[in-house]
């Protein structure tokens, strides 16, 4: 599902229009990277967790040039699903192989 599909959905299911959604998705969106941004972390109740973590300061040894090379750290968005969403996905994966 990309997001004009998600934008799609929500206005069929709230009963407003697509321009209304797609204003409510883009802000909800621009919240997230907002927190993220500032370093806080983003709970949504059973769906999961967004935080940003930083991955340290790495050698790696090039097998190429026979060196060893310096990686630097950088931060990335980690995201940690929900226990409910985890069972929930657990319960229809195992539901579709019986």
């Amino acid at each position: 599902m990309n997001k004009r599909e998600l934008t799609k959905k929500v206005a069929e299911r709230s009963g407003h229009t697509q321009a209304t959604s797609a204003l409510i998705i883009n802000t909800f969106i621009s919240c997230i990277l907002e927190s993220l941004e500032a370093g806080e972390k983003v709970t949504i109740q059973d769906f999961g967790t967004l935080a940003v973590k930083q991955q340290k300061t790495r050698e790696r040894f090039n097998l190429i040039t026979k060196k060893v090379e310096k990686y630097s750290s950088y931060d990335y968005i980690k995201f940690i699903t929900s226990k409910s969403l985890k069972n929930k996905q657990k319960a229809r994966s195992l539901a579709t192989k019986e």
